[in-house]
């Protein structure tokens, strides 16, 4: 029987191999890029420098803070913010203003983003790295328009992992492209259940992240890459990190449901970032062997290439986001918690 199926499997993959090699055959290497072109990837071997900021050194310190203010800049990323966050929002007022905690703060562009919204007294960015810290502050001071409206503004460093607050101290708890970035699993377990501790009854947790693949691309039917493309996103949706799963987390730390996983699309901010994605993907599928070889590869690698080179790229490629909200479940007056 285990011969059968390990003779089934390298049928099928040799079946795989000759359906891509028979479309590049068939289709004109000039054809323009686009569906869904997904893909960030989550290799083992892969450096993220967000997980230690502080550690890549000063020097890279500069170049952080560039990115992460840039990257929601334009008109467009800030209607999907703010469509994102009417709906975490929405019904929750206070008579004395709400108070809100951002998990992974960054440069302070989310927290100053919040202090110009109604109906709130406080903002509180949290961030494990000193010199963005330092940074959201500076940067805070230089941007008067977010202290309009009284909002008191704050930078703490901390991690999500033991946050630093009392328990139900805020009312909306909010991750910004932060939980990609936290790993372990078990890791990004406890700071969930952190952000739990402290957000009040009836209050809301938001998580706004990467969607998995993270990349989106229109391709017509034929096109030779659409095929692999396919193939990778159902490979990176199996992995256990995938944020599809986000909401579920919310839901294992005692969360009501408010919005499952939205998808979102956002502009990318650099073409030479969409590439070297693309060519990740294509080298993934040719190391796990999902029905692409070398030679495949390296084909599909110059189709990239050149459609990049002759400009019929740009408008077709998309960042992939997503989004989901928990409640934290309200009790009685009558109810009490009990420990077993």
């Amino acid at each position: 029987l285990s011969r059968r199926l390990v003779r089934k499997r390298r049928i099928m993959r040799l079946l795989m191999q000759f359906a891509v090699l028979a479309s590049l055959a068939l289709c004109p290497r000039s054809l323009v890029l686009p569906p869904r072109l997904q893909g960030r990837m989550r290799l083992a071997a892969k450096h993220d420098p967000y997980r230690d900021i502080d550690g890549e050194g000063p020097e890279k310190l500069p170049v952080f803070v560039e990115y992460l203010e840039d990257r929601w800049a334009d008109a467009e990323s800030q209607d999907i913010i703010k469509e994102y966050l009417d709906t975490l929002f929405e019904g929750k007022q206070s008579s004395s203003g709400l108070r809100v905690l951002e998990i992974g703060s960054g440069t302070g562009a989310i927290v100053r983003l919040l202090a110009r919204r109604d109906g709130l007294r406080e903002v509180v960015g949290l961030e494990p790295s000193e010199g963005l810290v330092k940074a959201a502050r500076q940067l805070t001071v230089e941007d008067p328009g977010c202290l309009e409206k009284g909002v008191k503004i704050s930078y703490r460093v901390g991690s999500g992992e033991s946050i630093p607050f009392y328990q139900e101290s805020f009312d909306i708890v909010i991750f910004h492209t932060t939980l990609m970035h936290i790993s372990p699993g078990k890791k990004r377990n406890k700071v969930m259940q952190e952000a739990a501790r402290v957000v009040k009854q009836g209050g809301r947790i938001g998580i706004f992240d990467y969607d998995r693949p993270s990349l989106h691309v229109d391709l017509p039917q034929e096109d030779p890459l659409r095929g692999v493309l396919r193939i990778h996103k159902q490979a990176v949706l199996k992995k256990p990190g995938s944020p599809r799963q986000f909401p579920n987390m919310l839901k294992s730390v005692g969360l009501d449901l408010v919005r499952a996983w939205t998808p979102q699309r956002a502009p990318v901010r650099t073409m030479e970032g969409a590439k070297a994605r693309l060519k990740d993907i294509i080298r993934y599928c040719v190391r796990q062997r999902l029905g692409v070889n070398g030679e495949i590869g390296e084909a599909l690698s110059e189709i990239i290439d050149q459609r990049f080179d002759d400009g019929s790229m740009q408008e077709l490629v998309r960042n992939r986001y997503g989004y989901c909200i928990g409640s934290k479940v309200v009790f009685d007056a009558g109810e009490a918690w009990c420990d077993i």
